[in-house]
């Protein structure tokens, strides 16, 4: 897997996480830091996935996380 594949698999995770959090509109009470953490410790693993399976890991894991219990 080369870096453009991995840049372009991160952006594609962060467009989807984005959009979760406005769907949420939480965005205003959601620490910028929690976010960093979250992509740093889980950002490879979620780019992995988001280039093998297409998001759809990424839709398991926001239906089954209460997001609301990081704030």
């Amino acid at each position: 897997m080369n870096s453009t594949s991995l840049q372009a698999g991160l952006l594609i995770s962060l467009c989807h996480l984005s959009f979760m959090l406005s769907l949420h509109n939480i965005q205003s009470t959601l620490p910028i830091c929690i976010m960093m953490h979250l992509y740093h410790s889980m950002g490879p693993l979620l780019v992995y996935f988001t280039l093998t399976k297409n998001l759809s890991i990424l839709n398991k894991w926001h239906s089954c996380y209460n997001i609301s219990s990081c704030t």
